[in-house]
């Protein structure tokens, strides 16, 4: 039983109603080259953000100090030698660099969650420097960025004279650990809840993109009028609407809309839209779900005609194998 005084609130933030931040900039033989970012939610406990870089971009070998996902939304880039084209997940632990990056002809929009503090770092600032050196790259000052008391201020890795200015890691002996990589396409679908509506079966869908004790990557997908009650998870979560389109209590979330989950907020009662909807997630932490109400279909406001079918069992990881299901 939960003693709560009120539930704490989602946030919801329209990537359409938002402007392109330029972060970083480069002189390709004269072209001026830019990465812009639009920062969908910056809290102590979560950032997540779209970056959009221009074809040919090169972005150096680096790490955050805390879990990273990235996800490709649009184009594609070769990272750690490997082709990343849309739907590629990118996960990176602790510790763990990517890069060196470069985008490819129509250059690459990102979706990206960091969980704890963003603060970057690099790995092997020579082989960067030789990388640009060979592609005729300078790296140029970062560009002025307002804070949000309007206090003004820079995202300074780089100086004025193309310098980094972050911290350098040195390479273990070990190495650094690998990013680990796994496209969408590699994965299957997988039933995670189901209903009956007007005599037909309808389902929730995932595709685990990653799956660790540290995070859970997943694209998801909801059948045409799908209804999933309120409810939350033991974990900071992430959604970024793909395709499609759904309302969360009331409100509709279609294509760039970005919500975020802090831990103990649930999410409205969720109808998918007329055509469905697909989704990108990130759970960081524990991504067991829990309901607001013991009978979650039986405190509906709403009519529905929903009828709940029995959850289908799961091929969970080892440290969830005491478990059916991680849903209900």
């Amino acid at each position: 039983m939960r003693l709560r005084l009120g539930w704490p609130e989602p946030r919801f933030q329209d990537m359409e109603e938002m402007e392109w931040r330029e972060v970083l900039a480069q002189d390709h033989s004269g072209t001026r080259k830019v990465v812009l970012e639009k920062w969908l939610d910056f809290e102590p406990r979560v950032l997540a953000f779209v970056g959009k870089w221009d074809p040919g971009m090169v972005v150096a070998r680096h790490g955050h100090m805390c879990p990273n996902s990235i996800y490709v939304v649009e184009g594609s880039m070769i990272s750690n030698g490997v082709e990343c084209l849309a739907g590629t997940n990118i996960m990176l632990d602790v510790g763990t660099p990517y890069g060196p990056n470069v985008t490819g002809p129509d250059g690459v929009i990102v979706y990206e969650v960091m969980a704890g503090d963003p603060s970057v770092w690099y790995a092997d600032p020579e082989g960067f420097a030789e990388l640009k050196r060979e592609l005729g790259i300078r790296q140029l000052a970062n560009p002025h960025l307002p804070n949000d008391d309007e206090s003004g201020g820079t995202r300074a890795t780089y100086g004025p004279d193309g310098m980094l200015l972050a911290p350098i890691v040195p390479k273990p002996a070990g190495g650094f650990r690998d990013p680990r990589f796994r496209h969408a396409d590699e994965c299957e679908w997988i039933e995670i809840m189901a209903q009956e509506q007007n005599g037909k079966r309808i389902s929730a869908w995932e595709k685990w993109l990653d799956f660790s004790p540290t995070a859970m990557c997943t694209e998801t997908r909801y059948d045409p009028g799908l209804i999933v009650p309120p409810r939350g998870r033991n974990c900071i979560s992430t959604i970024l609407v793909l395709e499609g389109s759904m309302t969360v209590g009331g409100r509709e979330c279609r294509k760039g809309m970005h919500i975020t989950l802090e831990i103990g907020t649930p999410m409205p009662a969720t109808v998918a839209g007329s055509e469905g909807v697909r989704l990108y997630e990130v759970r960081v932490g524990d991504p067991t779900t829990w309901y607001v109400h013991n009978d979650p279909f039986d405190n509906l406001d709403f009519e529905h005609g929903a009828v709940p079918l029995p959850a289908p069992k799961l091929d969970l990881p080892s440290w969830l194998a005491d478990r059916d299901s991680i849903y209900q």
